[in-house]
Order: structure tokens, then C-alpha cells, then sequence
């Protein structure tokens, strides 16, 4: 996760910014930063959101940047130079968003957890100095410590719920994305079938077609010249491969 590409080497401004021209870009970087399976479980997976959101932010000023450098010398394309550069600001800008949100949930899930410890901190705090009150005082802070509790364990119940579910989302989304690539395979593999049957339909018809003609031509040779059906097939056979000078067969 390191060695993160840069995504303006090699790139023709000239090209890149018209109508559409940044699509393919985009459409790359998305591609690259959604291919990882975010991983919030480890610090090494959060590490990696972490970079790819980078990733997204530094495509996002390289192209923008790109884009100034070539307004600066193309004034005349100014607003088609801007429509794209605002065009990959909102969509990387997005995609940013999109691509961190794994940890940001991650992180709101741990401020959350880290609030509901320090809470039910306090309130054993208080149960301990609860104990030095009478009776009443101490059954007070029994309650609202057991409230405390209550409350950490359902807040965690949620958290783990909503793990749960983004993991089950994306492992459906899996599932689907290799149901659809398996489908579109099976679509071109009917296809070429098709295909070929209609090539060899073709071929088939051309070749009765051909004998048609040479049977046709054949009767009318031996009833003009009187040859046998061998001999009128031998001088069909040399018209047709051109051996004849000027003289063809039109089929």
C-alpha cells in the first residue's frame, strides 16, 4: 500500500480534459481503491483505508493541479478545463468519502466504546464513594451503575449488529459481482456458439447453391456438346478455379 500509483504520469492534457476524457481515470482510480476489501479488524487494514483515502485525495489535487497548468496555456477551453476538474473534485471527493467510511464508522464506533468505558468508569467511581453515604445513597448509585452497564452493553450489541451487516454486504456483493461475471461469460460463450452454427449454416448454403449451378450447367453441356457427365463436370470445374481464359461462373 506503500508504493501508491501516480495517476498523471504519461497523461496528455490535450486528451484528457474534454467532455468524458477523465472517465477513464476515474473510473480507474475507483476501480483500484473499491478492488480492496476494507478491513477494519486489524491496524494494518485500517492503515490501509487510511491510504487508499490518501490515495483518492492526492489524485484528486494531482488532477486538479493538471488541470490549472493547462487552463494557464488554454484559455479558450477554460470552462470545458473546469467542468472536468470540478467533475473529479466531487467525484473523488466522494469516492474519499466513501472509501474512508469503513473507518470512520470504525472510529465513531471506538470514540462510542471509549465514552460508554469512561461512563461506567465514573459511575463505579461514584458507587465507591457512594459507599461512605447512607443506605439510600448507595442504592442510587447502584442503579445508575447497572444503568451504565445496561447501556454499554446495548450500545456494543448495536456496533457489533452493524459490523455484522456491513460484513454480510459486502460479502453479498461478492457474491453477486461473480455471479454476473459468470453470467456475462456463459452469454458470449452461447453467442460464439451461435455464431459458429450460423457460419456453418452459411457455408453449407453456398455450397448447395454452387452444386445447383453446376448440375445446371452440367445438363446444358452434354445436351450442347454431346460429353459425358465426367467430361462436362471436368470443364465446369475448370471455369469455376479460372483455368478457362475469359470465361467465369456467376453464382
Amino acid at each position: 500500500m506503500e508504493n501508491l500509483p501516480v495517476i498523471t504520469e504519461g497523461l496528455n492534457p490535450v486528451a484528457l480534459f474534454v467532455e468524458g476524457g477523465i472517465d477513464e481515470i476515474l473510473s480507474k482510480v475507483e476501480s483500484e481503491v473499491l478492488s480492496v476489501v476494507p478491513n477494519t479488524e486489524t491496524a494494518a487494514g485500517r492503515k490501509d483505508i487510511a491510504s487508499l483515502a490518501h490515495m483518492v485525495a492526492k489524485s484528486k489535487v494531482a488532477l486538479d493541479n493538471m488541470g490549472k497548468e493547462f487552463v494557464a496555456g488554454k484559455k479558450a477551453e477554460l470552462k470545458k478545463v473546469d467542468a472536468q476538474r470540478k467533475k473529479s473534485r466531487d467525484f473523488l471527493d466522494e469516492l474519499k468519502a466513501n472509501v474512508r467510511q469503513p473507518l470512520t464508522d470504525f472510529e465513531d464506533a471506538e470514540k462510542s466504546r471509549l465514552q460508554a468505558i469512561a461512563h461506567a468508569r465514573e459511575m463505579e467511581i461514584a458507587h465507591e464513594e457512594a459507599l461512605t453515604w447512607d443506605d439510600l445513597f448507595t442504592r442510587e448509585a447502584a442503579i445508575k451503575l447497572e444503568e451504565a452497564k445496561i447501556a454499554k452493553q446495548e450500545s456494543e450489541r448495536i456496533e457489533n449488529e452493524r459490523i455484522e451487516k456491513i460484513k454480510k454486504a459486502a460479502e453479498e456483493n461478492a457474491k453477486n459481482e461473480a455471479k454476473r461475471e459468470a453470467e456475462q461469460k456463459e452469454n458470449a460463450r452461447i453467442a460464439e456458439i451461435a455464431r459458429k452454427q450460423e457460419a456453418e449454416e452459411a457455408r453449407q448454403a453456398d455450397v448447395a447453391h454452387r452444386e445447383r449451378f453446376h448440375s445446371e450447367a452440367n445438363r446444358f453441356i452434354r445436351g450442347i456438346l454431346g460429353t459425358t457427365e465426367e467430361q462436362a463436370t471436368a470443364i465446369i470445374d475448370a471455369i469455376s478455379c479460372g483455368a478457362v481464359p475469359h470465361i467465369s461462373i456467376k453464382y
